[in-house]
């Protein structure tokens, strides 16, 4: 969905995402978004969030000259706030893709639920539900995810965020991930060392490869 917009006679060329990974309601919301946000104007630096049926703000002398900031913490959805995490932060395509897809997939039960909403129960509820489908180290990344946006966003509104996701550990529903052992233990290596002139010299040196830069074993042998 690109956008093609005239601010102040110049011409910004905007895309705001990809069909089916948003749809044309999202699109609007995002330009609309946009565009309060860069005609200073019409908002006088303030930042103004757009919802689905926005429309522009009428400037008045009284509007024009009086900026009344906000007192309490906006009350936004975690979609919006996703999409805010994604602008101001500074993360690779890969990590981007994977914070939208967890929004789409695991997470999308949230996206239209206020952040201040969030309580520790809720998340302890979510956490049971992702475990009912998920190994546990997959189900500790989507509460992750969820926790870097719900931090992110009490921090850009200047607020202190209650700490719900604590509940996990107080309980002691949080489950630990099962660890693979990455190294050979001595009896691997003596192992290793009583069949080492049984190799070839081209095996030898794959496996010398392999030991000094923890290559897995598929990268060393391209299989």
């Amino acid at each position: 969905f690109p956008v093609t917009i005239a601010i102040c006679k110049k011409t910004y060329r905007v895309k705001l995402g990809t069909w089916p990974c948003i749809t044309l309601e999202e699109a609007r919301r995002r330009a609309l978004d946009w565009l309060y946000r860069h005609r200073e104007q019409w908002n006088e630096g303030r930042l103004c969030t757009a919802s689905a049926t926005a429309t522009a703000p009428a400037i008045t002398p009284q509007t024009a000259s009086v900026a009344t900031p906000a007192s309490n913490t906006p009350d936004t959805c975690f979609a919006d706030a996703l999409a805010l995490y994604c602008q101001h932060k500074a993360i690779k395509p890969n990590t981007l893709r994977s914070y939208q897809d967890a929004f789409r997939f695991q997470l999308a039960s949230l996206n239209k639920l206020p952040v201040s909403s969030l309580t520790g129960k809720a998340v302890n509820q979510l956490y049971q539900k992702l475990l009912a489908t998920l190994k546990p180290a997959t189900a500790s990344l989507q509460i992750r995810v969820l926790k870097a946006v719900y931090r992110f966003w009490y921090a850009y509104n200047d607020q202190v965020a209650p700490d719900v996701f604590n509940a996990l550990k107080a309980i002691g529903n949080k489950q630990a991930s099962a660890i693979r052992t990455r190294y050979l233990t001595e009896h691997d290596l003596q192992a290793l060392g009583r069949q080492w002139d049984k190799l070839t010299d081209t095996e030898q040196d794959f496996l010398a490869i392999g030991l000094c830069t923890g290559f897995r074993l598929s990268i060393v042998t391209g299989k």
